[in-house]
């Protein structure tokens, strides 16, 4: 079985560049304060869970992000 090789094209070049050397790199990223910015959480739920949650949220008059912040560090504390 022969298996020929293509030459890379001028397109294949890598566009992100040139990576950083080691000693460049931040590994400290768990440390870093927060910057108040938000991103995108996904995930999927089973349908009677996102009603429930929502439900509890509207009951309560909080957001649905205010919810899942606090239960979350409810939990955490929990599982300490």
């Amino acid at each position: 079985m022969n298996i020929k090789i293509k030459p890379k094209s001028e397109k294949s070049k890598n566009y992100l560049g040139t990576p950083k050397s080691i000693d460049k790199v931040d590994t400290h990223n768990l440390e870093k304060q927060h910057t108040g910015k938000q991103v995108q959480l996904n995930f999927r739920v089973p349908v009677e869970f996102k009603r429930d949650y929502q439900r509890f949220a509207l009951n309560n008059s909080m957001g649905l992000v205010k919810v899942l912040k606090e239960s979350f560090e409810l939990y955490k504390k929990l599982k300490q």
